[in-house]
């Protein structure tokens, strides 16, 4: 997580204002199945040294709604890419919900406390160059799911609120949807709404552990009304 304390210094330079790919009436839409859109639309970061990136390829993955999903491979790394859907009102479509699943799960021991690892992780972020605060939906492995945790770093100055989602006990090659109200989450933890400008991340970290992990995204959509029901 600690390499996420700086994208947002890179967040000026993507200049051109990114709609997502399947947008349509209520939904906003990542269906990854446009490699040249993917790269077209999201950007690769990394910048610990010494420690190799993780992966990030669009390819063909049984199951999927579209037969392409976003394949996030972190081989003992650390990395992310990030998009900056600029025409996306947060308060007209509130709700993220995704469709994921987990292949090679983290290498950790089994009631031992995780280290900074994430198979993937999945960011909404907000802010300057200078202070910036983010809300993160992880794949961890021992964590219980609903753990949440808000981690300040740089004196304060960036703010990270993680929150399990998946863990250990979903099953390996089993897809998983998930859904939250993200403008919720973010009020809930920083008191203040998310911008017009916030920024999109999708990310995985393995370093810590020494894992070889593989997590596979169907999709990602921002909507206005929810998709499941809880």
């Amino acid at each position: 997580m600690k390499k996420f304390l700086l994208t947002l210094v890179l967040l000026p330079f993507l200049t051109s204002a990114v709609r997502a790919e399947g947008a349509a009436g209520d939904v906003f839409r990542w269906d990854f199945d446009s490699v040249d859109l993917f790269r077209k639309n999201w950007l690769f970061y990394n910048t610990l040294p010494m420690v190799p990136g993780t992966g990030f390829s669009v390819g063909r993955v049984p199951g999927t709604l579209n037969g392409f999903a976003l394949i996030v491979e972190a081989k003992k790394s650390s990395g992310f890419v990030i998009t900056m859907p600029r025409d996306l009102d947060l308060r007209k479509y509130p709700y993220l919900h995704w469709r994921w699943r987990i292949v090679r799960p983290l290498n950790i021991a089994a009631g031992s406390a995780d280290p900074d690892d994430q198979a993937g992780v999945i960011y909404v972020a907000d802010g300057t160059n200078l202070r910036h605060s983010s809300i993160g939906y992880r794949w961890e492995y021992n964590t219980q799911i609903g753990v949440e945790s808000l981690i300040k770093y740089r004196g304060g100055l960036t703010t990270v609120k993680s929150i399990c989602v998946r863990n250990r006990k979903s099953p390996v090659g089993e897809w998983v949807e998930e859904e939250r109200n993200v403008l919720a989450d973010y009020r809930a933890a920083f008191g203040k709404t998310l911008s017009v400008g916030f920024a999109l991340t999708v990310g995985a970290n393995t370093h810590h552990s020494q894992s070889d992990t593989r997590l596979e995204i169907d999709y990602i959509e921002f909507r206005s009304t929810p998709a499941l029901r809880k």
